[in-house]
């Protein structure tokens, strides 16, 4: 994928004289940060027969977002530094009483500080209240880390109901990933209640009140666009069912969720979904119990935690579309409002899209993520947006190159070469200027 993006018929196809042609436009410089410091969600965890409820808290925090001290004991066998997370958890009950304060503390090793901000680099804590039947408040606060993205963390309303009791209005949801046909090993997802895009095989773990075995009808649909919100290609209407005769379920630890069959009726309900075709947007869960009025309702967001940051802005994903989009069609998109623009833009990215059978587009993902990339490793400071420089262009456009050499030549210019060895099959040679900008010179096809 990575690198044949370049291949997408006769467009992507345009030549890199033709994009050197393009005066690069005045936009902002994009910076390499995806997602947030800290998320935190909440599994609620029923005991049988009781009107009380276990809440683990389950907490993900970004490795890059943390700071780091060297380890000076020899004795430590960790890692080679250490960062200490602390926090403070409450709950509050409807009436905005503290019901329940832990503090949360733990110490984060590494070996080096490469790939600390790497998107899978995280760490994951585990907290548990212990809770009567109510409605909760629940709040993460850091006492550390404060100037590093940290923030108090507000979860959706946490509903625990009363055994045997009617419940209606409000629904506590979790959202996890299958890791097993049976859907009895979940990964929590841990995103403040939400879902993250792209999505396969989910899980959505609800909480409803303990009764008698009851089936229920299940919604998911997505509400309506709100002003400046991306307008992505299709909408998302799901009807499924669950049976509350499920599971009890056991959490192994912040990132692993057991799922255990019972033979009587229980308070959880997983209910698998397809989120294949979800996307991003505003969302809620309708559950109606059978032969009742009971409707319990949850509403929730789909986001795209590591969405290319030079996509979020719409300018500046159009101004960077140049490369690959001919004028007259980049023209088009340009056309109407700021929502107008954002639906052509998507469509037009749909069109190129040979990710069939899913809401993710693949090549359009991969297309931003290098100009978020290229934005800030390839900048300079004659030109400070590293997207709009012949480096720039030929990342964008060929992906990472297989080799890269420096020398000197034999006018005394220091040049850069960029060797493609794979399906590319050619070599571009840069001359670095007296004012650091690297201009490119010659490009020529690799020999065999």
């Amino acid at each position: 994928m990575k690198t044949a993006l370049y291949v997408v018929g006769a467009v992507f196809m345009l030549t890199l004289e033709l994009a050197a042609q393009r005066a690069a436009p005045k936009s902002r410089q994009v910076q390499q940060v995806y997602g947030d410091a800290c998320y935190a969600d909440a599994m609620i965890l029923p005991k049988p027969n009781t009107d009380s409820c276990d809440v683990s808290v389950l907490l993900r925090f970004n490795k890059g977002a943390l700071v780091f001290s060297k380890v000076n004991s020899f004795q430590e066998n960790r890692g080679s530094y250490y960062s200490v997370i602390t926090m403070s958890i409450e709950a509050r009950d409807a009436v905005g009483v503290v019901r329940q304060r832990l503090r949360y503390t733990d110490t984060v090793f590494v070996n080096s500080y490469e790939n600390l901000a790497a998107e899978s680099s995280y760490h994951h804590g585990l907290v548990t209240l212990s809770l009567a039947a109510g409605d909760y408040t629940v709040s993460i606060e850091p006492t550390t880390n404060r100037d590093n993205g940290f923030r108090k963390i507000t979860l959706p309303k946490v509903v625990l109901p009363k055994a045997g009791g009617k419940q209606r209005g409000a629904l506590s949801c979790l959202f996890a990933e299958a890791l097993s046909q049976e859907y009895d090993t979940l990964r929590p997802i841990i995103f403040n209640g939400n879902m993250t895009f792209p999505a396969g095989r989910m899980a959505i773990v609800a909480t409803v009140p303990q009764s008698t075995a009851r089936t229920y009808d299940v919604w998911i649909r997505q509400q309506p666009y709100q002003d400046g919100d991306i307008r992505w290609w299709s909408g998302v209407d799901i009807h499924t069912t669950a049976r509350s005769t499920g599971v009890a379920l056991a959490v192994a630890s912040a990132s692993l969720v057991t799922a255990t069959p019972l033979e009587k009726s229980g308070s959880t309900l997983v209910i698998p979904i397809n989120a294949a075709d979800v996307v991003p947007g505003r969302y809620m869960v309708t559950l109606v119990a059978e032969d009742t009025r009971d409707t319990l309702k949850y509403g929730f967001n789909v986001e795209w935690e590591s969405m290319p940051l030079s996509l979020r802005s719409l300018t500046y994903a159009l101004d960077v579309l140049g490369y690959i989009c001919p004028e007259e069609t980049l023209d088009s998109l340009r056309d109407g409002d700021e929502a107008a623009q954002r639906e052509h833009l998507m469509e037009w990215w749909r069109r190129q899209d040979n990710s069939f059978g899913t809401a993710h587009n693949e090549r359009m993902a991969e297309y931003y993520k290098r100009v978020d990339k290229a934005s800030y490793e390839y900048a300079t400071l004659s030109e400070p947006d590293g997207a709009f420089t012949d480096r720039g262009k030929v990342f964008i456009l060929y992906g990472p190159a297989s080799k890269i050499d420096r020398k000197n030549n034999k006018s005394g210019e220091v040049t850069e070469t960029w060797i493609y060895t794979n399906s590319v099959r050619t070599i571009f040679l840069f001359t670095i200027e007296e004012a650091g900008r690297y201009r490119l010179t010659t490009v020529q096809p690799l020999r065999k």
